[in-house]
């Protein structure tokens, strides 16, 4: 958002924010047959599993559940060679640590990519409260890296066709869960809030416009990392030009012709440019810069972080 107040209309078209939008289920096909083969990982422990066991057995089909007391690492894979075919593989993710939880959910994948049916089984991924949708609270923040993982096993390997839903953590949406795993849906993200079906949208953001960005101060220091690469000089010419005059570029490796150039031209036109050769990700390298500039460097107490944050 740095460049608002000089973006052009026609810049404008390439920004972009997600959306949760109401989007009822349409299936024109639904599934759930005499043959179908559900499989439940259930790591939440809280009778949710068992509803959904319930109700798809009722339908008179077949199910399988991995309780949540199981390692699934050891014995996914001799229940879905028992389970074999399977259609549809739920995982119902706990309140674990998303780091033990993706492990699980990548185990499971493999497993699926290992079997020997002709037709890989649907995969899902059911969170609770894991996407902030709307002005609800994400209580299920640390399921969230599950829908990443999911991303990338729909991106890599589409046969699988991962499925991502995230349950209302305030109400019960087990009903909703049920009409989704029996459809032909293609929403391949979809959350449940106070009864009402979701799925993200991109959306084009509409920018204010503002000539102001108010926190660009002549008398206050500003860091650039990265600031001897192409779009780290862009930054800094714009700062100078704002009003900034007393930048700090941060780069890996001395600066190349180029940008000595361009380093030339902002100290012509008035501004202090200080480089320094430093590894953002090293303490020692940015503890000594950091010593180094402040105690040469300008802060103003209103904006003493600006020269550690920008």
């Amino acid at each position: 958002m740095l460049f608002r107040s000089s973006l052009t209309a026609a810049s404008e078209d390439f920004m972009y924010q997600v959306e949760w939008r109401k989007a009822p289920l349409h299936s024109t096909s639904p599934r759930g047959t005499d043959t179908s083969q559900y499989v439940i990982i259930d790591r939440r422990g809280d009778g949710v599993a068992q509803s959904l066991v319930h109700n798809l057995k009722i339908r008179g089909l077949r199910v399988t559940v991995v309780e949540n007391r199981v390692d699934p690492a050891t014995s996914f894979e001799p229940a879905i060679q028992l389970a074999q075919p399977v259609t549809d593989v739920i995982y119902l993710a706990g309140s674990e640590l998303a780091a033990s939880s993706g492990t699980h959910v990548l185990l499971i994948a493999q497993s699926l990519l290992r079997s020997a049916q002709p037709t890989l089984p649907r995969l899902w991924i059911v969170t609770s409260g894991a996407q902030a949708v709307a002005a609800s609270a994400t209580s299920g923040l640390q399921q969230a890296p599950l829908w990443g993982l999911g991303r990338v096993i729909a991106a890599e390997h589409p046969d699988l066709r991962c499925m991502r839903v995230d349950l209302d953590p305030d109400s019960d949406s087990m009903s909703m869960l049920l009409d989704e795993v029996l459809s032909d849906t293609t929403d391949m993200e979809v959350a449940f809030r106070t009864g009402i079906r979701l799925t993200p949208k991109l959306v084009a953001i509409q920018l204010a416009e503002s000539s102001d960005m108010g926190f660009v101060r002549s008398d206050a220091s500003y860091l650039v990392t990265g600031g001897l690469g192409a779009l780290g000089l862009r930054i800094a010419k714009w700062m100078v030009a704002s009003g900034a005059r007393h930048l700090l570029l941060i780069g890996r490796h001395v600066p190349s012709t180029a940008a000595e150039k361009v380093i030339a031209e902002l100290r012509d036109s008035g501004a202090e440019v200080r480089v320094e050769q430093a590894d953002v990700a090293s303490a020692s390298d940015m503890g000594s810069v950091f010593q180094k500039v402040f105690k040469t460097m300008p802060r103003s107490e209103e904006h003493t972080s600006e020269l550690q944050s920008r």
